[in-house]
């Protein structure tokens, strides 16, 4: 009835009810269609973190899979129930005499704990906090000597990580700098493009205690730790995709802040919810220049005009 109804309708009031009402109607059903493309955007999305740092010390539990270290020039330092009294080794008093300096290939079990740091003369220190008996007794410490930690190159692992340490005074291994970025992917931008897109950015301050959560526990990150060349470590990390969220604690806050990307973030950095408000914006403003309005204020101006005017 309403086709048939147009049907009859003179062709100028035809043109002037498509001019006024046509624009509108795309102009709506653009409209409803972001806001729906957003919702499939944001909805089913996965995220994951990027951190980059330098620090002194992250403290890693490994996961089911290949976490295989070598060490070069490493001595072993086991601790001892009676503490040696006037110890002057690179162990220390509370620790056996350091072993001979040898090549140390370590397999780490899944939930072991281990906390490595950075020594002031260069070296590296690995301290063994738990699941490794009866390899490594708990509280054990690899020693890496500043030669040996040039030559065995990065260490690579799987599993939970904490970059940093709790600032307090008289600590000497801390994070000092760092960055972080939120990646994601959803079903609509996998299918449109088989890439992630950076949401979100940050950067880390000096002693700040740095991890990737997913519900409310650490989660599986890939990352590895190489020489900083301004000393200590540089510590990347790679978190698993889905509802991940980067903790950061700083001293003087009664909590960590949470940082967990919504869709307002998606909104403003995704390239295609952009392109599409792009071509809105242009057809509204087409529509506003050739509404019937507009082209009538137009020509009466033009009528308005005197020949020579016109000229």
């Amino acid at each position: 009835m309403f086709f048939t109804f147009l049907m009859l309708l003179p062709f100028r009031k035809w043109a002037e009810f498509c001019m006024r009402w046509c624009g509108r109607i795309l102009l709506l059903g653009m409209v409803v269609f972001i806001l729906v493309f957003a919702a499939l955007v944001t909805s089913g999305a996965e995220r994951s973190f990027l951190v980059e740092s330098r620090s002194d010390t992250v403290t890693l539990t490994f996961d089911r899979g290949v976490n295989a270290w070598s060490l070069r020039e490493a001595v072993l330092c086991e601790p001892v129930a009676v503490p040696r009294l006037g110890a002057t080794d690179a162990c220390g008093a509370a620790y056996a005499p350091p072993s001979v300096p040898a090549e140390q290939f370590i397999e780490w079990r899944a939930d072991a704990t281990v906390g490595v740091g950075g020594t002031r003369d260069g070296g590296l220190e690995v301290r063994i906090l738990g699941g490794m008996e009866p390899e490594f007794a708990d509280g054990s410490r690899l020693l890496v000597s500043p030669s040996g930690w040039a030559d065995t190159g990065a260490l690579t692992f799987r599993g939970g990580a904490e970059v940093g340490r709790d600032m307090a005074s008289n600590v000497a291994s801390y994070l000092h700098s760092g960055r972080w970025e939120a990646r994601e992917e959803g079903p609509v931008t996998s299918f449109l493009r088989s890439s992630t897109e950076v949401i979100k950015t940050g950067t880390l301050a000096t002693g700040a205690v740095v991890t990737v959560l997913r519900e409310d526990s650490p989660a599986q990150v890939h990352g590895h730790i190489v020489p900083a060349p301004e000393g200590g470590l540089s510590v990347t990390l790679l978190s698993e995709f889905g509802d991940t969220a980067l903790s950061i604690r700083q001293f003087g806050l009664d909590g960590a802040v949470l940082v967990k990307p919504d869709w307002v973030d998606v909104a403003v950095s995704s390239p295609l919810l952009l392109a599409i408000i792009g071509i809105i914006t242009v057809a509204a403003t087409a529509n506003q220049l050739f509404s019937p309005n507009q082209l009538r204020s137009g020509t009466q101006l033009d009528r308005s005009r005197s020949p020579e005017e016109r000229e």
